[in-house]
C-alpha cells in the first residue's frame, strides 16, 4: 500500500507551492473572495482535487509537505509529499518574475527534477506512489490570442473540410504529449506505481465556452469539437504509451467528467471543490482496478 503520495503538476493539485512563491514578491494569486474557503493559498474554495484524490485513497491532507522549485528542504516522512504548481505547463514555462532575482520556471519538468533531486529518498522507502495532473494550461494557451497557435487554430475552423482541424490538434498536442511522457519516463523508475490524469476537458469551462461564442454561430459547434479533439488526443497518446505497463494507469479525467450530475466552476477554469470532490470519487473507483497498492491502508 502507498506510504508516499508525491503530487506533480498544475493547479488541480496545486495545495499551496504558487502562492508560497508569489508570497515572495507580495502578490497573492488566489486573494480574491471566492478562493477564502481555500484559505487564499489555491485554485478553489476547499480542497483541490490532488487533496480531494488523496483523502478517498486513504491519506491524511494535512500530513504532507510542500516543495516548491525553490525548495532545498530535506524530504520527511509524510503522507503526501507536493511539487505542483498552480500555472504549470507540461515544459519549463510559465517563469514567475522575481524582481531583482530571476525568472523562476514552475513547468512539470522542474518539478520533475526537484523530486529527481530527492531520488536517494524515495528509493529508500517503501511503496511511494504518484499522482500527476498536468497539460490544462498548455491546451487553455490555444484559445490565448496571444498564442501563435491561435490565429492557426481559428483558420483551420472556418475551411470546409475537418481534415484540416484533425492535422492541427495533431500538431499542437504534439510538444505537450512529448513533455508529459518524458516527464513520467522520468519518474518511473524512482516509484512504484503512477496515476496520470489525461488532459482535462478544456471545452467544458467557461473560459472555452467564451472563446466558442465568440466565433459566428455557424462555427461554434466545430470550435467545441476542436477543443475536445486536443484533449482526447492527448489521451490516446498516453493510454497508447502506457497501456501495457501494469504499474501506470492513465486516468481520462474527460470520461469522469461526463458521469458528473451538475460540474461547477469557482472561476473561469477551475472546478469548485465541491465538484472535484465528486471527481475523486470516481477516480478512486478506477484507479483501484487498475493499480494493485495505490492508496494507504
Amino acid at each position: 500500500m502507498t506510504r508516499t503520495l508525491i503530487i506533480v503538476g498544475d493547479s488541480l493539485v496545486d495545495s499551496g507551492n504558487t502562492a508560497s512563491l508569489m508570497f515572495l514578491i507580495g502578490m497573492n494569486p488566489f486573494s480574491d473572495a471566492v478562493y477564502d474557503l481555500g484559505g487564499n493559498v489555491k485554485a478553489s474554495d476547499g480542497p483541490v482535487l490532488g487533496e480531494h484524490i488523496a483523502l478517498e485513497i486513504g491519506a491524511d491532507i494535512n500530513n504532507a509537505q510542500l516543495f516548491t522549485v525553490l525548495s532545498s528542504n530535506v524530504p520527511r516522512p509524510a503522507h503526501i509529499h507536493n511539487y505542483a504548481h498552480a500555472g504549470a505547463r507540461t515544459g519549463t514555462d510559465p517563469g514567475l518574475d522575481i524582481p531583482f532575482v530571476w525568472k523562476i520556471s514552475i513547468g512539470l519538468q522542474d518539478q520533475i527534477r526537484q523530486v529527481e533531486a530527492r531520488s536517494n529518498y524515495y528509493l529508500e522507502e517503501m511503496d511511494v506512489d504518484v499522482l500527476l495532473s498536468c497539460g490544462g494550461n498548455d491546451l487553455l494557451d490555444i484559445i490565448d490570442n496571444s498564442n501563435e497557435s491561435y490565429r492557426a487554430i481559428n483558420s483551420a475552423i472556418k475551411t470546409k473540410t475537418l481534415k484540416d482541424d484533425k492535422k492541427l490538434a495533431k500538431a499542437t498536442i504534439r510538444s505537450t504529449a512529448k513533455n508529459l511522457i518524458s516527464a513520467i519516463d522520468k519518474i518511473e523508475p524512482l516509484v512504484d506505481e503512477i496515476a496520470v490524469l489525461g488532459a482535462p476537458p478544456i471545452v467544458e469551462t467557461p473560459e472555452a465556452q467564451d472563446w466558442i461564442t465568440g466565433f459566428a454561430k455557424k462555427y461554434q459547434a466545430r470550435a467545441s469539437n476542436f477543443l475536445d479533439l486536443v484533449s482526447r488526443k492527448v489521451q490516446q497518446k498516453l493510454e497508447k504509451k502506457y497501456d501495457a505497463n501494469p504499474n501506470i494507469a492513465v486516468i481520462d479525467l474527460g470520461d469522469l467528467w461526463q458521469k458528473l450530475v451538475q460540474p461547477n466552476f469557482v472561476d473561469p477554469i477551475h472546478p469548485s471543490s465541491d465538484t472535484s470532490s465528486d471527481l475523486a470519487e470516481l477516480f478512486s473507483q478506477e484507479i483501484s482496478e487498475v493499480l494493485d497498492s495505490y492508496g494507504f491502508s
